[in-house]
């Protein structure tokens, strides 16, 4: 498992813990699941695009 992978599902795992069992505020709530949804979304990608993503970030960095 990608560490992208992983977390994104333990900020997955925060936010419904968050939810249900205190009162925390929803625009931190969204944020959290956003950023969820963007890590797993970037942890199930295949390999070379990964790597071709990453190639890209650093290019735009410089």
């Amino acid at each position: 498992m990608r560490k992208e992978l992983f977390i994104g599902i333990f900020a997955q795992t925060v936010y419904i813990i968050l939810n249900r069992f205190f009162n925390v505020p929803d625009l931190f709530l969204g944020f959290l699941q956003g950023l969820a949804i963007c890590f797993i979304i970037v942890g199930l990608l295949p390999n070379d695009i990964n790597s071709k993503l990453k190639q890209w970030k650093r290019s735009k960095v410089k």
